[in-house]
Formats: structure tokens, C-alpha cells, sequence
């Protein structure tokens, strides 16, 4: 499936999975905003990015983020413009995401030429999973 992530004011697609051709369990859990709730991914969007699901990065300020990648994030919204500098993931270009509804800060949509495509790497403590 061919996605972008969303800019402020767009609307991200609507989901378009088979729910029944994952368990039950699996089709139900999503990917939540910690501070408003608002529904950011599916849990099965969740992906590995250099063999992990999940990744601690430091930035250039030396703030610790511990983030999970996930291959779709449309409940978020891009912020500002895309940037290579000091990039967690070689040949990728990142940008803020921050929630579609509360525009709290949640991670970073990164984009690039690359096998994987493009993805987004989620705060850990900034999201949380629910079941729909």
C-alpha cells in the first residue's frame, strides 16, 4: 500500500486492511495518542527497521527518545519540513509528527530511498495500544 503521511490539515486514508485475515485480538488493537487518545496507527502496521521494531536515538541535544516504527501513521500529522540533518536512519529524510487531533509532538515521519520506504518512528511513552 502506498502512503504518506499527512500534513497539518490533511486527513490521513482510511484504513483499508482485511480485518479477517488477522486474529481477532490483532484486528482490534491500535496505536493511540497517550494524551488525547486519538487514533494515530494500527498495531499491525507495527514493522522492524534495521531488524528492531523499536530503537532508542539520541539527538543532537542529547535527549534520549525511545521510538517504535510503524510502516503507516495517518492519525498524525507532518510538521515543518523535511530534513536530513543528523538523521537516525542513513539515506532518510525526517520530519516532526504530532497528533492529528492534540499536536502533541509524537515522533517523526522518515522518508527516503530506501528498501523498507518510508515509515514513522513513535515516542514510546507518547503513545500507548488500545483495541478499537
Amino acid at each position: 500500500m502506498n502512503w504518506q503521511i499527512p500534513r497539518r490539515g490533511e486527513r490521513g486514508p482510511e484504513d483499508a486492511t482485511d480485518a479477517g485475515s488477522r486474529p481477532k485480538d490483532e484486528a482490534a488493537a491500535i496505536v493511540i495518542c497517550a494524551s488525547c487518545g486519538h487514533r494515530l496507527a494500527d498495531a499491525a502496521a507495527a514493522i522492524e527497521v534495521d531488524g528492531r521494531h523499536r530503537h532508542t536515538c539520541v539527538n543532537p541535544a542529547g535527549i534520549v527518545f525511545r521510538i517504535a516504527c510503524y510502516q503507516s501513521a495517518p492519525g498524525c500529522a507532518g510538521e515543518g519540513a523535511p530534513s536530513d540533518y543528523f538523521s537516525w536512519f542513513a539515506g532518510y529524510f525526517w520530519q516532526v509528527l504530532c497528533c492529528g487531533r492534540c499536536r502533541s509532538h509524537l515522533g517523526w515521519a522518515f522518508t527516503g530511498a530506501g528498501e523498507r520506504g518510508d515509515f514513522a518512528g513513535l515516542i514510546v511513552d507518547r503513545i500507548a495500544e488500545a483495541s478499537s
